[in-house]
């Protein structure tokens, strides 16, 4: 098997990304559609990468472990429908965060 590693920051510009377990099961679902695959997911923190007023332990991401079979090629799943519909999934689950404002 092939495994594609990458980690997503849920600290995005534009909010917070929370991702519902549908969401990835219907992710897990089109990639062994298309290729055979299975869809890891689980939150990590990357250690290094630190949020400013944060406690310290690095930035949390999710980590998604995509596993084809050796007959795919990992650049036409990084570069094809799965990849767009992992976008547009990210894309539809960034919630915005407020922040407090001092009076």
């Amino acid at each position: 098997m092939n495994v594609i590693k990458t980690r997503i920051p849920l600290l995005q510009p534009d909010g917070y990304l929370s991702v519902p377990r549908d969401d990835w099961a219907a992710l897990n679902r089109l990639l062994e559609i298309l290729y055979g695959g299975h869809l890891h997911v689980w939150q990590v923190r990357e250690r290094g990468l630190l949020v400013v007023g944060g406690d310290g332990k690095g930035l949390p991401c999710v980590e998604l472990d995509i596993e084809v079979p050796d007959t795919v090629s990992p650049q036409d799943v990084v570069n094809g429908e799965f990849d767009k519909a992992l976008r547009q999934t990210l894309t539809r689950n960034i919630r915005s965060v407020r922040e407090p404002i001092a009076a």
